[in-house]
């Protein structure tokens, strides 16, 4: 209750929000999140939006010709932002959302979801010309699965993550992916 605060904006770097933001909600002093969103406490943030990047993405990728895009992705809160992005960029080209093209793995290893949700999209048989990995580290298991099946990125199949982590240019192609750094 210090009088000569008058708010707060912190860079939160942990998933878990601390008991001292939860005491400045109650206070009634304003504060905002930077990067993060503040899901669980009643807070303003400034943060990716993460619906419209993946909806951008999809946009590319149907700018390319793509129709059957699939989606790989770990199971979880986190997954459904860039999934709605991925439904909506569908929806606003008019093309269909096929269950056989939604992968979502539940693993903690995110490679290895991608490894898996690409070998399992392979399986079902489903046909696709684009994949479209939550993240890159998604992308990365799914680069692997990909070209153990004898596929070729992207001349058989295009990938596209989210992230543009450091490994992702040095990725044989360097994977397309969406920025969203904090400069």
């Amino acid at each position: 209750d210090d009088p000569v605060v008058k708010g707060v904006i912190t860079l939160a770097s942990a998933s878990e929000i601390p008991a001292s933001y939860e005491r400045l909600a109650r206070a009634g002093k304003p504060f905002l999140f930077v990067v993060r969103h503040a899901e669980t406490v009643g807070a303003d943030s400034v943060a990716t939006d993460h619906v419209g990047g993946a909806r951008d993405l999809m946009r590319h990728l149907i700018g390319l010709g793509h129709r059957r895009i699939a989606f790989i992705g770990a199971r979880g809160v986190r997954a459904l932002r860039h999934y709605q992005g991925y439904s909506e960029g569908l929806r606003e080209a008019g093309l269909p959302e096929d269950p056989h093209l939604l992968v979502q793995i539940a693993a903690d290893d995110l490679e290895q979801v991608g490894e898996q949700g690409a070998r399992e999209l392979l399986a079902r048989g489903a046909e696709f010309s684009a994949i479209f990995a939550q993240i890159d580290l998604v992308a990365v298991g799914a680069l692997r699965a990909l070209r153990a099946a004898g596929l070729r990125v992207p001349a058989d199949v295009a990938l596209v993550g989210f992230d543009n982590i450091p490994l992702a240019q040095h990725l044989d192609p360097p994977l397309t992916s969406v920025d969203h750094s904090v400069r």
